[in-house]
């Protein structure tokens, strides 16, 4: 086979209004009940015709399959019987709310003005605004959901990061340039 597919577990904000101290992985354990159905694909780079954002066209005889050994069609990024039981990638879209609603809001206040003479004009993108707020609608049902199932499986991993964020070297400050 040519690649993986790894479906995507959602994680929500597990009520947190801010980022609180400490990493994700400690801090956010709530996710979806059940995997996306987006996934990712991990291919061998040798056998893709055609590099694709979540899944790649392979070569001919190439292919790529989910944990199951089930075929996964080049044309797709979603799979809708999707299973993450032997892999997975934690996804933690929200964090805390003020985070991707903060995000959000740039995005509409970037959409009221789209340029200088629209500034001026005082003229707004009205068509994506609406776009903006129909998506934060999608976003309030989406974090909801993703905030399910306590997950604590990837505190395994903490002591590991731990030690490797302690041995890593601090970047260079301004005046050691």
């Amino acid at each position: 086979f040519g690649g993986v597919v790894v479906h995507w577990v959602l994680y929500g904000s597990a009520g947190h209004e801010k980022m609180p101290a400490g990493l994700i992985i400690e801090n956010f354990l709530m996710r979806a009940a059940d995997p996306d159905t987006l996934f990712k694909v991990v291919a061998q780079p040798s056998r893709i015709a055609r590099v694709n954002n979540h899944n790649h066209e392979f070569i001919p005889g190439f292919f790529a399959v989910d944990e199951a050994n089930t075929l996964v069609h080049h044309n797709t990024s979603q799979k809708h019987s999707p299973s993450a039981n032997i892999l997975r990638i934690n996804h933690y879209r929200f964090k805390a709310h003020n985070h991707w609603r903060g995000n959000l809001k740039r995005r509409m206040a970037r959409a009221l003005f789209v340029d200088e003479d629209a500034y001026a004009a005082n003229k707004t993108d009205q068509g994506e605004l609406d776009r903006l707020k129909r998506y934060e609608q999608f976003l309030e049902e989406q974090e909801a959901s993703s905030n399910a199932r306590h997950d604590d499986s990837a505190l395994r991993f903490l002591p590991c990061m731990r030690r490797g964020f302690a041995s890593r070297t601090p970047p260079p400050s301004a005046d050691e340039l």
